[in-house]
């Protein structure tokens, strides 16, 4: 399991303190196996004081390996695929009807709301288990947040 500098990324940077921004941690499976029950913990620091917060948790139930391809009558547009509860990025290639899912890159994505300006970290950490094997699980965004 690894999550890469590029794997960390907000909806927005023109953040501003009260205003929404979503996150998303793409975590990689470049393992020859499934991954189950992959925990990941996401913090912001505040870089002034150094300051840790929890913002979300979750447990991802399967990261698989490789690349599922998908023949649709109809291809939807959207770039996020959710199969059993895990969203996944995908894209239609052409010409013809199929698509590829990126199924060895699960995407965690959740609402947060700075809450002081200055300069700030998302941080995110694959937790380790005997199921799988870490091999980069940190990574951090630093950004500034507006009045």
């Amino acid at each position: 399991i690894m999550v890469k500098a590029t794997d960390v990324f907000l909806s927005d940077y023109d953040l501003k303190v009260g205003k929404n921004v979503d996150v998303t941690a793409r975590i990689r499976n470049i393992g020859g196996v499934r991954a189950r029950n992959v925990k990941v913990s996401i913090y912001t620091r505040n870089l002034a004081d150094g300051k840790r917060t929890s913002i979300h948790e979750t447990t991802v139930g399967e990261i698989r390996n490789g690349i599922l391809e998908i023949e649709e009558e109809n291809p939807p547009t959207k770039v996020i695929r959710k199969i059993n509860g895990i969203e996944y990025p995908s894209m239609h290639y052409g010409p013809g009807k199929w698509t590829k899912v990126y199924v060895d890159r699960a995407l965690v994505t959740f609402p947060w709301t700075p809450k002081r300006s200055g300069y700030h970290a998302i941080e995110v950490e694959v937790q380790p288990s005997p199921q799988y094997t870490v091999l980069q699980g940190y990574q951090k965004l630093e950004f500034p947040v507006g009045e």
